[in-house]
This record gives C-alpha cells, sequence and structure tokens, in this order.
C-alpha cells in the first residue's frame, strides 16, 4: 500500500513541491524536536 502510494510522487516531483508547501507552513507553527 504504502510503496503504491509513493510511486506518483516519485513520478511527480511537483507534487514533492506541493507537499513541503503544505507541510512547511506546519513545521515552521510547530517545528519538529530532533
Amino acid at each position: 500500500m504504502t510503496i503504491t502510494s509513493a510511486t506518483p510522487i516519485v513520478e511527480s516531483p511537483q507534487k514533492i513541491d506541493t507537499l513541503l508547501n503544505l507541510l512547511l507552513p506546519s513545521l515552521r507553527i510547530a517545528p519538529p524536536k530532533e
């Protein structure tokens, strides 16, 4: 299931950029503690 979902993302770099744009604001609000 995971591999199937990841396949289209790998084939579409633009989707990765979109996901990053959506995640960046969330990370800025609640940055992960490493």
